[in-house]
C-alpha cells in the first residue's frame, strides 16, 4: 500500500455581497498541480489540473480567465442561454399583429395566442439550446407546444412565418458561479 499526504488549505470567504459564505479547499498536489473544490449555499463544485505550473495552483486560479475555470467547475453551465423574454415578446407582438383572416372561422382571439405564448415552458427552450448550440432554432418546439396549448396550426404557421432572431444573455447559473470565482480569487 502506498500512502501520500498533500497539503490542504482551507478558506472561508464570508460577506459577499448577494452570495452565502464560500468554503474553499485549496488542495496541493504537487507544487504543479493542484486541485480546487468550492461550497456555497449547498453546491459543490470540484476541478483537478495536474499541470499549472512553476507558481502552483493558487497562482494558476487568480490568473486563469473565469470561462476556462468554469468550465473545468462544472461543464454542464453553458455561458449564454436563449433570452426568452426578447423571443416571447417578439412573439406576443405578432400576435396583436395577426391578420383578421388567420382567426376566421376559429374559437381563437387574439388574447388565446398571448396566454398560450406566456404559459410556454422557457427552461425547455434552455435545455434545448444547451444541447444543440448552433443547430438551435426554438420554431420546433414553440411549434409543438402551442399545438399542445390548443393553438390552430393556421396561426402557428402565422406567427413562425418569419424567422425570429434569437438573442443571448448570460445564463443566470453561469454568473452565479463567476461571482464566486471571483470572489476566490480575491481571496487566493
Amino acid at each position: 500500500m502506498n500512502i501520500e499526504k498533500s497539503t490542504i488549505e482551507k478558506l472561508r470567504i464570508t460577506e459577499v455581497d448577494g452570495l452565502d459564505p464560500i468554503d474553499v479547499f485549496i488542495d496541493i498536489t504537487s507544487t504543479t498541480s493542484g486541485k480546487v473544490t468550492i461550497n456555497c449555499y449547498g453546491k459543490s463544485w470540484t476541478a483537478f489540473w495536474p499541470s499549472v505550473g512553476e507558481k502552483g495552483i493558487k497562482s494558476f486560479f487568480k490568473r486563469s480567465d473565469n470561462e476556462y475555470l468554469i468550465g473545468y467547475l462544472d461543464s454542464s453551465i453553458t455561458r449564454e442561454t436563449v433570452n426568452w423574454d426578447a423571443y416571447s415578446a417578439t412573439l406576443i407582438e405578432r400576435a396583436k399583429s395577426l391578420p383578421s383572416y388567420v382567426l376566421e372561422n376559429s374559437d381563437i382571439e387574439v388574447d388565446d395566442v398571448i396566454s398560450a405564448i406566456e404559459e410556454l415552458d422557457h427552461e425547455i427552450v434552455d435545455i434545448e439550446y444547451s444541447q444543440y448550440h448552433d443547430e438551435f432554432t426554438p420554431d420546433h418546439f414553440i411549434s409543438d407546444s402551442l399545438k399542445e396549448s390548443g393553438l390552430d396550426k393556421k396561426v402557428i404557421d402565422e406567427l413562425i412565418a418569419d424567422k425570429i432572431n434569437i438573442t443571448f444573455k448570460d445564463h443566470h447559473d453561469y454568473v452565479y458561479l463567476s461571482k464566486i470565482v471571483d470572489a476566490v480569487k480575491l481571496a487566493i
